[in-house]
C-alpha cells in the first residue's frame, strides 16, 4: 500500500494541475491533501486532482479560505467501511485482503496554541477508536524534538504535548528515509522544519514490517509530499525459520519422528541428510499452517467467550455448568499465550527473558527494532549514486563482493621464515581418529539452544554418525551441507555503504555440527603448534596480553632515548583471503 501525504497550499487551478500530474506519476493508492482551501468536493473536482478510474472521497470543508482537508482512494484496492469526520482530521475505516480492519487518518494541526490541545485531545480519542490498525499522517504544524528544526530550536510546550501523544498512544515513530525536513519558507536563508510526517500503532508496524515513509519532490507549496509505502521491496521468498514454540504442540515430537522415518534416499550420506531435513521441512510448513495459522483468532474466540461469561455473571450469575466451561476456556487460554511469549522471545533475542515472560510491546518494539536496523533500504554506491530499488542495490551488494573476494591479479605474496612446531604422534593419532556418537553428542548440546538443529529426543543419531564416518572416510562436505546465507549485519547505526556492513555466513545445522568437534579436536593440539606470542583465539591466552606487551615495548624503547618504529598491521578480511 503506498500513502502520500501532502499540504499543497491550495487547490486553485494551477496548484491542481501540478497535483494531478505528480499523482499520475507516483501512483498512490490513498492521497491525503490538507490546506484545500475549498468548503465544496464533488466528483468532477476530485476528478480534476486525480484521476483514477475507482475512486471515492471524504471531505473535511476548509473554514473561509483556510484549511480543510481532502482524502482520496483507489477503491479498487481498499474497500472503506466506515468515515470519521473530526475538527482536524478525517478518518477512514478500510478492509485489506488477509488482515483486519484498518484506519487511516488525514490530519491538518492547528497553528494556534489554544486549539492544539483540543487537536491532541481529537487523537487520543481516534486513537481509542481505531485501535489497533491505525495509521496517521498529515502536516502536524508542530516539531517534536529541537532537531526536526533547521539550526535548532528551544523546547516548547507545544513539542513536549506533541511527544507525550505519542508516547500515550504508544505510536512508532518512523525517521524520514531520505530527509529532515518537510517544509521551508522558501527563503535565501531557508527557515526549515519537520511539520508533515507518519505515525502508526505497534500491530500496524508487525502487519507492515518493511515500511518507511520518505520525502517527494515538491512542484509546488512549501511543503514537500511525503509517502508511505507499506512494502517498498519485493526481495524474494523468506528463508525457513524453525519456530521454537513448535515444541509446545502435544504432537510435535511424533509428527517429527514419523516425517524422519518416512523419507527414502540414496547417494552420499551428508547428501541423504540434508534432504531428509528438506523433506521434514516441507512437512513442518503444512503443519504449521494448520496447527498454528490461526493462533490469533483462536485466542481471540476464547477471550470473547470470557467476556461472555462475565456479562452472564453480572446478569445474575452462573450456572456450575457455566462454572466449568469458563475455567475450562482459562485454561485454554494459556497454550496460545505461552506460545505467542516463545514465538516473540525468539524474535527478539533477549537472552535473559525466559519463556513464560509476559509477551509485551517491549518484544514487539525490539523485535521490530532489529528487523528495520537490518533492513536494508537505501546504499550509496563508490561514485556517491544513492540506490533505492531491489535491482541496483543487489547488484550493488553482488560486485561489492565479487570484487573483495576476487583472487589479486599478479603472484599472490607469501611469508618465509616461519618455523612451524610440529604436534605430537599423540596429538596426531587423536586428530585423525574416527568420530565417537559421545563426541558428536557433546558439540550438539553445547551449541545454543536457540540455534541448535533440534531439541532431545529426536532419533536422529544413526543417520549423523553415518555421516560423520562418511565425513572421516572421504574428507569431504558435500555442496548441500557447505550452503550458508550470507546476511548483512549493521556495523553502526547510520548505514549508507555496503561496507558499512559485516558478512555474516548462516551455515546449515549439519554443517555447524562437524565444525563443532573439528574445532573441538584442534583445541586440544593448539597451544603445541602454535607460539607463544600469539595471544588469540588459543584457550589459556588473552589478547589483552598483546596490547600490554605492546605498550611495555613503546615504553622501553622511549626510556632508551633510541630511534623506532612500530608497526600496526591490519589484513582486510585476513581469514578470507588466506588459502
Amino acid at each position: 500500500m503506498k500513502v502520500i501525504s501532502w499540504n499543497t497550499g491550495g487547490l486553485g487551478s494551477r496548484n491542481k494541475r501540478r497535483v494531478k500530474d505528480f499523482l499520475r506519476s507516483e501512483n498512490p493508492d490513498v492521497v491525503m491533501i490538507q490546506e484545500t482551501k475549498t468548503m465544496k468536493c464533488d466528483r468532477r473536482f476530485v476528478g480534476s486532482v486525480w484521476m483514477v478510474r475507482n475512486k471515492e472521497w471524504a471531505v473535511l470543508p476548509a473554514c473561509g479560505a483556510s484549511g480543510g482537508i481532502l482524502i482520496i482512494w483507489d477503491s479498487k484496492k481498499l474497500r472503506s467501511e466506515e468515515t470519521v469526520i473530526g475538527s482536524f482530521s478525517v478518518s477512514i475505516k478500510f478492509t485489506l485482503d488477509g488482515c483486519g480492519p484498518l484506519w487511516i487518518s488525514a490530519v491538518y494541526g492547528p497553528n494556534s496554541p489554544s486549539l492544539r490541545k483540543d487537536f491532541w485531545v481529537e487523537l487520543v480519542d481516534l486513537f481509542g477508536l481505531s485501535f489497533p490498525l491505525w495509521c496517521v499522517g498529515g502536516d502536524f504544524n508542530v516539531i517534536r524534538r529541537s532537531s526536526e528544526k533547521l539550526g535548532g530550536s528551544s523546547l516548547t510546550s507545544s513539542m513536549k504535548d506533541f511527544d507525550s501523544f505519542i508516547r500515550e498512544c504508544e505510536l512508532l515513530d518512523p525517521p524520514l528515509r531520505n530527509a529532515s525536513f518537510t517544509w521551508s519558507n522558501l527563503q535565501e536563508s531557508p527557515v526549515c522544519k519537520r511539520l508533515d510526517r507518519f505515525l502508526f500503532s505497534n500491530e500496524w508496524g508487525q502487519l507492515f514490517p518493511q515500511g518507511l515513509q520518505e520525502v517527494l519532490p515538491r512542484r509546488t507549496s512549501d511543503h514537500w509530499p511525503i509517502v508511505l509505502e507499506t512494502n517498498p521491496f519485493k526481495w524474494g521468498s523468506i528463508p525457513f525459520r524453525f519456530e521454537n514454540m513448535w515444541l509446545q504442540h502435544p504432537n510435535f515430537k511424533e509428527n517429527f519422528r514419523n516425517w524422519w522415518r518416512c523419507f527414502q534416499g540414496n547417494g552420499w550420506e551428508g547428501h541423504k541428510f540434508m534432504r531428509r531435513l528438506q523433506f521434514v521441512k516441507a512437512n513442518l510448513k503444512e503443519w504449521n499452517k494448520v496447527s498454528f495459522g490461526e493462533l490469533n483468532e483462536r485466542k481471540k474466540s476464547i477471550l470473547n467467550d470470557l467476556v461472555i461469561f462475565d456479562a452472564i455473571e453480572q446478569e445474575g450469575g452462573l450456572t456450575s455448568d457455566l462454572l466449568i466451561q469458563r475455567a475450562l476456556r482459562k485454561r485454554e487460554l494459556e497454550e496460545p499465550i505461552l506460545r505467542e511469549e516463545i514465538f516473540w522471545r525468539q524474535k527478539v533475542r533477549v537472552k535473559w527473558v525466559k519463556e513464560g515472560d509476559c509477551n509485551s510491546k517491549f518484544f514487539h518494539k525490539v523485535a521490530n527494532g532489529r528487523r528495520n536496523r537490518k533492513f536494508i533500504k537505501v546504499l550509496e554506491n563508490e561514485r556517491g549514486l544513492v540506490l533505492n530499488n531491489v535491482e541496483s542495490i543487489t547488484e550493488e551488494i553482488l560486485l561489492y563482493f565479487e570484487k573483495l573476494y576476487a583472487s589479486p591479479v599478479g603472484e599472490p605474496w607469501g611469508v618465509e621464515g616461519l618455523d612451524w612446531f610440529p604436534i605430537s604422534e599423540e596429538s596426531a593419532s587423536r586428530l585423525d581418529s574416527l568420530f565417537t556418537e559421545e563426541e558428536i553428542s557433546k558439540a550438539v548440546f553445547q551449541l545454543d539452544r536457540e540455534k541448535a538443529p533440534g531439541p532431545d529426543g529426536f532419533t536422529i543419531v544413526e543417520d549423523l554418525v553415518r555421516v560423520f564416518a562418511e565425513f572421516h572416510r572421504s574428507g569431504i562436505i558435500n555442496q548441500s551441507t557447505n550452503a550458508s546465507f550470507i546476511v548483512l549485519i549493521p556495523k553502526k547505526s547510520l548505514t549508507k555503504k555496503i561496507s558499512d556492513f559485516r558478512p555474516i555466513s548462516l551455515i546449515t545445522s549439519l554443517y555447524k555440527i562437524i565444525a563443532k568437534v573439528l574445532s573441538g579436536r584442534l583445541r586440544g593440539v593448539l597451544h603445541e603448534t602454535i607460539h607463544s606470542t600469539q595471544g588469540a583465539f588459543v584457550q589459556g591466552r588473552q589478547i589483552l596480553d598483546a596490547v600490554l606487551i605492546a605498550n611495555e615495548i613503546v615504553d622501553e624503547r622511549r626510556r632508551s632515548g633510541e630511534e623506532g618504529v612500530v608497526f600496526k598491521i591490519d589484513f582486510e578480511k585476513a581469514y578470507d583471503h588466506v588459502r
